[in-house]
């Protein structure tokens, strides 16, 4: 009883309001750790029913990470040693008793900086989760690039081109996917300034599947900073049904679609170019009726 209010009195003299609980046992451990949250343990180093490494199991049965401090006489440097390797955060002599307010301080710091990353990373990887399944729900085939490869990608992502898993696409080239026709083109795109990208139109390509079929397709580039480096968002739209679409539109625009003959309209269409190039002197038209 002597040595724990030597502890309250050494943390109320450093302006500490303090509530204790001195326990001499893991059962009266247990029932203080069940009666509430505490902020700290203060412990001699061998007491008869509850020895530092006794407690030390107790609170990782207990998942507490609260700072340990052992507060004692004397130690040997093996006995030292062994505390430390055991988890205990910091050693205090009983013939240093200042020391023991400013050691619980930089404890109760450490300990929350320990929360506060934890609560970060629990919540860093709730957003990762977030983020991987709207990529993975996205119909947008989309992939992000860092010099020029692949670093992510989604599902639609790897449909669109045929390719079976990520790691598959890591090792080629984002331009290996573009015929050579189109590839300085978008290498220019992809070159862009961060400033001309937010009003830089998307671009119209020949893409290359995994088996190297063709199909007509639309990139769109957006630059993003990810941990101090630039990464590219690129999102590939497949246009092969709009361009038949669109085929199938003009054709329709164009013929009569009982007999399948020029209509009307493609004939004023035609007269129209017929009489700009007789304006310019660009040759001859004539007309069967």
């Amino acid at each position: 009883p002597d040595d724990a209010e030597l502890v309250n009195e050494a943390l109320r003299h450093a302006g500490r309001r303090v509530k204790t609980q001195r326990v001499q046992d893991i059962a009266g451990l247990n029932q203080a750790l069940g009666k509430g949250a505490w902020d700290a343990v203060i412990s001699e180093y061998d007491v008869p029913n509850l020895n530092v490494s006794a407690a030390q199991d107790t609170l990782r049965r207990a998942q507490l990470d609260i700072p340990f401090i052992v507060f004692t006489g004397s130690l040997s440097d093996e006995d030292l040693t062994a505390l430390m390797r055991d988890g205990v955060h910091d050693i205090v002599f009983k013939n240093q008793t200042a020391r023991l307010a400013l050691a619980l301080e930089r404890e109760l710091h450490a300990a929350l900086a320990r929360h506060q990353c934890q609560a970060a990373t629990q919540a860093l990887r709730e957003i990762e989760g977030k983020h991987q399944a709207l990529m993975d729900g996205s119909l947008e085939a989309f992939c992000y690039s860092h010099d020029g490869m692949h670093t992510s990608t989604n599902a639609a992502y790897l449909a669109l081109f045929g390719y079976e898993s990520k790691e598959e696409l890591e090792e080629v080239p984002v331009l290996n996917l573009i015929d050579k026709g189109d590839q300085a083109k978008i290498k220019e795109y992809l070159r862009k300034p961060d400033k001309d990208q937010q009003t830089a139109k998307p671009r119209e390509c020949t893409a290359i599947r995994k088996n190297g079929e063709r199909f007509p397709a639309q990139t769109a580039l957006f630059h993003m900073q990810v941990g101090g480096e630039t990464m590219l968002q690129i999102v590939v739209t497949d246009l092969s049904k709009h361009k038949k679409n669109e085929s199938k539109i003009q054709y329709l625009n164009q013929h009569d679609p009982l007999t399948g003959l020029c209509n009307r309209h493609f004939f004023l269409q035609e007269l129209d170019k017929a009489v700009a190039a007789a304006k310019t002197g660009g040759g001859h038209s004539n007309m069967l009726y």
